[in-house]
């Protein structure tokens, strides 16, 4: 199973300086890292990663997209596999701050 993750933020401004950290953003990518590379990536469901950003984060609200199948033809293998992909968005404004983070998850499985 591939986990795709990626986090940004939104912000009402456009930045002057584009090598400006975002350190919140940094901390909260830092976290969420960190509690991933402890799950068995087999378990890990957009119900699990919204229960976690809850944890530290009571607004936190996940959009999802609907979740989609298709085949894929391995050429080496010579045979066709199933994919499944799940998409969604955890959004919420950490503490003391008024730019909302995005963590984009995507999770796919191939049977």
């Amino acid at each position: 199973m591939t986990t795709t993750i990626r986090a940004t933020r939104q912000t009402p401004f456009t930045k002057i300086d584009p090598l400006r950290e975002d350190l919140k953003l940094h901390a909260e990518v830092q976290t969420f890292g960190a509690w991933l590379a402890g799950q068995d990536p087999a378990t890990i469901t957009m119900s699990r990663v919204l229960t976690f950003a809850r944890e530290e984060h009571a607004d936190a609200l996940l959009t999802r997209q609907p979740v989609q199948y298709y085949w894929v033809w391995d050429d080496e293998e010579k045979m066709w596999y199933q994919v499944c992909t799940d998409r969604g968005t955890v959004a919420f404004v950490p503490e003391g701050d008024t730019d909302p983070v995005h963590i984009l998850i995507e999770i796919s499985a191939r049977y």
